[in-house]
């Protein structure tokens, strides 16, 4: 790997990630100088590896770029972060169609409670002759 391929990967690095312009030609300097006095005359597997170690480093340095509109987006999710949830999971049509449910299922049991109470949920034993089923 010639120091070129070092220069191409930095300036790459450089005008692809906004925060690195402030600093980047600091580490930029230094890690050309680090280059050449160590790496100057090692083989091409530890240049490379040296290589991705510098970026991996300099990838964690920079951290996340962001422009002005995220941040107004970010300010509108921290309003209200669950707009259309009522409760802890549950939106308002969610609410509507258990509270629908559970009507309907009361009436049903209400109905059975009903012809219990009086005696219509099975046949009436007192008949003298037996009745099929």
């Amino acid at each position: 790997m010639n120091d070129w391929t070092f220069d191409v990967a930095v300036w790459v690095c450089y005008n692809y990630v906004p925060e690195a312009h402030v600093a980047g030609f600091i580490w930029w300097v230094a890690l050309k100088e680090w280059w050449r006095m160590t790496m100057g005359r090692s083989n091409n597997v530890l240049k490379t590896v040296a290589l991705i170690g510098a970026f991996a480093a300099a990838a964690t340095l920079v951290g996340c770029a962001s422009s002005s509109g995220s941040y107004a987006k970010a300010k509108e999710y921290q309003s209200d972060p669950s707009p259309e949830v009522d409760t802890l999971y549950e939106r308002d049509i969610d609410i509507s169609n258990r509270i629908s449910i559970t009507n309907d299922e009361n009436l049903r049991m209400l109905n059975e409670d009903l012809g219990r109470f009086f005696l219509l949920d099975r046949q009436s034993r007192l008949s003298p002759k037996p009745i099929p089923r």
